[in-house]
């Protein structure tokens, strides 16, 4: 059974002096020539790649690395931009400089958070402690990507 708690969208992450770095969101097709930093994950490089295909733009890939840090750090000092879903607190790569994240204006389909469980089990009291939490926390609505919808 699967329970959704919050649907996060996707976010352009971009150094704090980019052009674009002030408005409240981009399209893709706006930075689409800029280099593209791509987190390398097994499954998530493949994703954020098909998020650009989907929209008929080829992103100009120039960095990839499988660090979301490296990455962060690599778009905090102008090295091109990226993509997330996730969306830090901290808006400040591990050297200290200072990077933005910004609502992909996209109509792309949000990645959807939520509690997976077996339905013909017995639920143990730290699993349902465990849901709960989770529940609360993504009802808090100091959550940067919470969507009530």
């Amino acid at each position: 059974h699967f329970e959704p708690l919050v649907d996060v969208p996707l976010h352009a992450m971009l150094a704090a002096d980019h052009p674009r770095a002030a408005a409240d969101a981009v399209a893709l097709g706006d930075l689409i020539e800029e280099p593209f930093v791509l987190l390398a994950l097994p499954g998530s490089r493949d994703y954020f790649l098909s998020l650009s295909y989907g929209l008929g733009l080829r992103p100009n890939l120039a960095h990839e690395s499988p660090s979301f840090e490296m990455v962060r750090g690599l778009v905090a000092n102008g090295y091109g931009y990226s993509v997330m879903h996730s969306r830090p607190y901290n808006e400040v790569a591990l050297d200290g400089m200072k990077l933005v994240y910004r609502r992909v204006a996209d109509p792309l389909r949000p990645t959807r958070l939520g509690l997976l469980r077996r339905q013909d089990l017995r639920e143990r009291r730290i699993a349902g402690l465990f849901a709960a939490e989770c529940r609360n926390w993504f009802g808090e609505t100091t959550m940067p990507f919470r969507n009530k919808s």
